[in-house]
């Protein structure tokens, strides 16, 4: 008799279980396959950001606000602050340049999500400028410069959606920036400098949330 309870008994939570446990998927599979509709008009993204490139690595806090046509399309314009993690000078075959320690990104933004499911891919594209309030000065050579130049980034990603216009999102991109590179020549036992805009290959990684 308490073999055939203990039967019993091991079969109703095996059964609970595998209930539970299908459950439990069509929740998911319910949430995966939920829709979400954004609507038209005025939307913002904030986003922390790390740059690398041959010349320097940056960290810096991004904001894009703009207007969302469609639960696909958005265009925006970015600003932030940049802070570069090495500002020494980089040495290359064309000359050397020097990173400014803060820079400001001005740019235009275009996005768009591939569907309207929870978890939505997305691409986005950056054009514009960096600009470097502060003028370098090489006190060995006695000249100054600044390092304000164009950017631009490419990058793919995921979309978390939370409610009708929040979400989270990570991305991963490729991106291109100018610097101004310098190169010294000794002429007549004395140093001619020559300058020209070079520019830097390099990725950046994001994570921000949309409102």
């Amino acid at each position: 008799m308490k073999r055939i309870f203990l039967i019993c008994a091991t079969l109703l939570i095996a059964n609970c279980t595998m209930a539970q446990i299908i459950t439990m998927r069509s929740i998911t599979k319910l949430n995966l396959q939920q829709t979400f509709e954004r609507p038209k008009g005025y939307d913002q993204y904030v986003n922390l950001a790390y740059n690398a490139n041959q010349v320097s690595s940056t960290f810096g806090v991004n904001y894009i606000g703009g207007y969302r046509f469609n639960n696909t399309f958005f265009l925006g314009l970015g600003t932030g602050v940049d802070f570069a993690l090495l500002d020494k000078r980089h040495y290359s075959d064309i000359g050397w340049a020097k990173p400014t320690t803060v820079n400001i990104p001005v740019y235009l933004n275009f996005r768009t999500n591939f569907t309207k499911r929870v978890w939505s891919p997305y691409i986005s594209l950056s054009a514009g400028a960096r600009i470097s309030p502060a003028t370098l000065t090489d006190e060995t050579l006695g000249y100054s410069y600044n390092q304000s130049g164009v950017l631009a980034n490419l990058s793919v990603g995921v979309e978390h959606k939370l409610r009708n216009k929040s979400s989270l999102y990570f991305g991963i991109g490729y991106q291109l920036e100018s610097y101004l590179y310098t190169q010294g020549y000794e002429t007549y036992n004395e140093i001619r400098l020559e300058f020209s805009n070079r520019l830097a290959h390099g990725f950046n990684i994001h994570i921000g949330v949309s409102f």
